[in-house]
């Protein structure tokens, strides 16, 4: 694999002169530091019908991670006993919570890395001189999609730059002879998968559907349940797999015919008044949720959820509830943010001058994401 990773290298190198942008013209966070560090965050959403991606802010999954992530950096850059006389940078990019958009971004990380020495492109110091976005990335924090993770990995391993992701789950990404620089800080699948197959044998139930979203989280979790369930000799009564982006027909066929979105599946149910015919277990990511109950709360009745444990970082929550137009202008997506928070449009110059209101500030409104 150095052999491929030397041969890419160098023709990157040849070009870089032709790919490499300024940092003004880099959509993203970049901060200044000894030591660059890379991060990839779903701040937006796309569509699967239009094939269009970067249209709608995913404001907890997008931005409050990439909030948590440049926090952290700033708790470790105010303790000199962490990285005494060093200084930690990030450039953070947006995925679009899409496979080949987080592709291509992730190019600037491994373009930052080859352009750190101007001797020799195929080998960097990382405390060498120049822009932030000309120092190597020493590690990249994401993503969030076991999808999207995947295909960072695959291009990151070629060049050992490690992977850290907080949320990507999938059991493929366990295979260390594949994905030896990849690291998560959340469960794989196959333990939640046996975790489902616990519940599910300890209440006898001997009459299961499955129902999964398609894709690599939800077809490769049902896989790992069923090789579980089905290795105690216990068989599926009906699979059920809804395509992306399903419509209400698509939901209602799925509770007639025995799960992707929680929030559509407990909706049909309450259509079609299923309100006992069913006990619903479900992953993290419904898990302690509101949103997908909401509305649906009786066809929800008795549900048992799983979720990923975590605790409440009370400097976290005072830090993001500071925080707004005036104070956060390294965050380019920021004022999106707050605008649809607050469902209110800034006027140019009341972004960069004003106190928020009581009535305006994040503390009234803010639920941390518990994942």
């Amino acid at each position: 694999m150095a052999a491929i990773a030397y041969l890419i290298c160098c023709v990157l190198a040849i070009i870089i002169p032709w790919y490499t942008v300024a940092e003004s013209d880099l959509s993203g966070i970049i901060s200044d530091g000894d030591i660059m560090v890379g991060g990839i965050f779903p701040v937006h959403t796309g569509d699967e019908i239009s094939k269009k991606s970067c249209l709608s802010l995913n404001k907890e999954r997008g931005i409050q991670r990439l909030e948590a992530m440049r926090f952290s950096i700033m708790e470790i850059n105010n303790d000199d006993s962490i990285l005494k006389g060093l200084k930690l940078g990030t450039i953070i990019l947006d995925s679009c919570s899409d496979a080949t958009h987080a592709l291509d971004e992730s190019l600037n990380f491994v373009m930052s890395t080859l352009t750190a020495s101007q001797t020799d492109k195929c080998s960097a110091d990382s405390t060498s001189g120049g822009s932030s976005q000309n120092r190597p990335i020493v590690s990249v924090i994401g993503a969030a999609f076991s999808g999207v993770s995947l295909n960072i990995a695959n291009l990151l391993r070629l060049f050992e730059i490690p992977q850290i992701s907080y949320a990507s789950t999938s059991a493929e990404l366990s295979n260390k002879d594949k994905y030896g620089y990849f690291m998560r800080t959340v469960p794989p699948d196959k333990l939640q998968a046996q975790a489902f197959a616990d519940i599910v044998r300890y209440f006898n139930w001997t009459y299961v559907s499955t129902v999964a979203s398609a894709g690599e989280y939800g077809e490769s979790g049902i896989e790992s349940f069923k090789k579980q369930y089905k290795s105690s000799g216990q068989c599926i009564a009906a699979e059920v797999k809804i395509r992306s982006e399903p419509t209400a027909k698509d939901f209602e066929e799925a509770v007639i015919n025995l799960y992707n979105d929680a929030t559509g599946i407990l909706s049909a149910a309450t259509r079609l008044k299923y309100y006992d015919d069913f006990i619903w277990v479900a992953s993290e990511g419904w898990g302690n949720a509101k949103k997908p109950v909401a509305n649906n709360e009786q066809a929800a009745q008795g549900a048992l959820t799983i979720t990923l444990k975590s605790q409440v970082i009370s400097e976290f929550d005072t830090y993001f509830n500071a925080l707004s137009p005036t104070n956060n202008l390294d965050n380019i997506w920021f004022q999106q943010y707050w605008e649809k928070t607050h469902n209110c449009t800034l006027l140019p110059n009341t972004v960069t001058s004003g106190t928020p209101t009581n009535s305006q500030k994040l503390a009234t409104i803010f639920a941390p994401e518990m994942k």
